[in-house]
This record gives C-alpha cells, structure tokens and sequence, in this order.
C-alpha cells in the first residue's frame, strides 16, 4: 500500500488533511450503517443531515438542520418501544414533537 508521501506528487489537486478525515469518517460510518442492519431509513436520513450540517429530504419532506438536530436529540432520549413509535410518524410530526421536548 502506498505511502501518503508517494501520493503527494501524483496529483496537481490540493486536498487538505481535514477534507480526507472527513471523508474517510463519512465512509467508516456508511459502512458501519450498512454491516449493522443501518437501523430505521428515516432515522438515518435525519442523522445524515445533522452529520453533513446540511438541509436535505426525509421522506419527500424538506428538513433543516435545525429540526433534524432537535428530532436527532430526541431519538437518543427515547427507549426502543417509543423510538420506534416516534419513527412511523411523518417528519413534519416529528420536528413538531422534537420542538415541544426541547422546551421542557
């Protein structure tokens, strides 16, 4: 297997360290999705969203990062009967129970 220092005149692209953590982080954590059954879709889209910092789609529903995040904390609080419960709702459902927790 080649050295990063081998790698480093091969390309005239400027790719910093930070970028190729990030990336393999992103792959590991795909992959480690995939080898475990990758749990609930919709869970793992809202964790995708809040992992990119990014807005994206759930379920044909547009969320931003700041709902995703509150749904985010939310799944990590609740046991496996009531996660899964809070899971079969719609996103919007979802964001909208997610914000009345975070009040309290």
């Amino acid at each position: 297997m080649p050295r990063w220092t081998d790698l480093q005149g091969m390309s005239k692209m400027k790719i910093t360290e930070a970028q190729i953590r990030r990336v393999v982080k992103r792959i590991l954590k795909e992959d480690i999705d995939v080898e475990m059954g990758g749990g609930n879709e919709k869970e793992a889209a809202f964790r995708k969203i809040v992992d990119e910092k990014q807005a994206g789609k759930v379920d044909g529903s547009m969320v931003d990062l700041f709902s995703a995040s509150a749904v985010v904390a939310v799944l990590d609080a609740l046991n496996e009967k009531n996660k899964e419960h809070f899971l079969s709702l719609p996103p919007v459902n979802m964001a909208k129970i997610a914000f009345k927790m975070m009040k309290k």
